[in-house]
């Protein structure tokens, strides 16, 4: 069973969770949280009553499950993002918005080309989002120079 199916007691406290429920609580903390680099080690640790060694070796249990799911369908889960940040990106309300989704999915595929579960892509890569058709690189582009016409239209206001 991975973690990420664990079911976490709500009858038990932290510091008297199994392993596999330690676990499965602090994937789901990482998940909400976005990144496993913003949780305290320290802080898992007091709440488990364990050693911060344990909990490093939590993480690092969990990083290895991860990366066997995230090795088999690699290629699809990135396909399913890459689609929802393009199209996220091209109809953002706000420019930073549309920029923090095409940095993630940049960071993502950057990660999976360096642990090997991913082959760089294209260079090119074409969206068709209505009438218009142009790159990732083209689109992120006007993203860019739509948030820079936007911060002095703020400035010309003031």
């Amino acid at each position: 069973m991975t973690y990420i199916n664990v079911i976490i007691p709500k009858d038990k406290k932290p510091n008297e969770y199994t392993a596999q429920e330690r676990r499965a609580e602090i994937l789901k903390l990482i998940i909400q949280a976005g990144s496993p680099k913003t949780l305290s080690r320290t802080e898992l640790a007091e709440r488990y009553s364990l050693s911060i060694s344990q909990v490093s070796q939590d993480f690092k249990a969990i990083a290895k499950e991860c990366e066997k799911l995230i090795g088999k369908d690699a290629k699809y889960r990135t396909s399913i993002i890459y689609e929802k940040y393009l199209g996220m990106a091209s109809k953002a309300k706000t420019l930073i918005e549309a920029e923090k989704g095409l940095k993630l999915l940049d960071g993502w595929n950057n990660w999976l080309f360096n642990i090997g579960k991913q082959k760089k892509v294209a260079e090119k890569i074409i969206i068709d989002d209505g009438p218009k058709r142009r790159s990732a690189a083209e689109l992120y582009e006007e993203i860019l120079e739509r948030r820079k016409k936007e911060k002095e239209d703020r400035k010309k206001k003031k």
